[in-house]
């Protein structure tokens, strides 16, 4: 298995929302590509908020993307050089009016490879508990769904939910609570 060579690389387009790098690249078999182009973005995180009495806090938000309302966990993206759990109890908190005692990282994900950069963050925040600290984005108008942790995976089998992070964050929570097994 042999890496491309990059050979130039230059910013197709930069705003404060989005940076798309162009790339041209040799591939292993000598052909070269002018036009590959890469999104670049920071670490981010989803965040599984659970209570005391095993609920979890979802969110519902329009999402311009997919011209949908979109239920997920509450997620972000990372200051620069700010440390993850920090950003996970920033978000948690702007988001959803919460704080967690207890935050642990659960997994590192990578959304898409071929055309990303920037790490997705599964963090559990256990002992979730509400502050009413809400101080959403201008761009942000959030619906709180508080459920069952234990009724979520029936909400993405059911399609409710249908982001792959927030399936591949459901599990990796499941697992780590003992409420689920996964044989190796």
């Amino acid at each position: 298995m042999n890496k491309w060579k990059l050979i130039s690389s230059k910013k197709a387009l930069e705003s404060k929302w989005f940076t798309v790098r162009q790339d041209t690249v040799e591939l292993p078999n000598g052909k070269v590509l002018e036009d590959y182009f890469v999104w670049e973005c920071a670490d981010s995180c989803m965040i599984v908020p659970v209570t005391k009495e095993m609920d979890t806090i979802l969110i519902r938000q329009y999402k311009h993307g997919r011209g949908e309302i979109i239920t997920e966990f509450p997620a972000g993206y990372a200051d620069p050089n700010e440390d993850i759990i920090n950003t996970a109890a920033r978000e948690l908190e702007e988001e959803t009016g919460y704080k967690s005692d207890k935050l642990t990282i659960l997994g590192r994900l990578t959304q898409n490879p071929t055309k990303q950069t920037g790490d997705i963050y599964v963090i559990l925040a256990e002992n979730a508990v509400e502050t009413g600290e809400r101080a959403h984005e201008e761009t942000e108008d959030i619906e709180l769904i508080t459920v069952p942790l234990r009724k979520v995976l029936p909400m993405i089998q059911s399609g409710e939910i249908r982001t792959t992070t927030a399936a591949a964050a459901t599990l990796l929570a499941l697992t780590h609570l003992g409420l689920i097994a996964i044989e190796s």
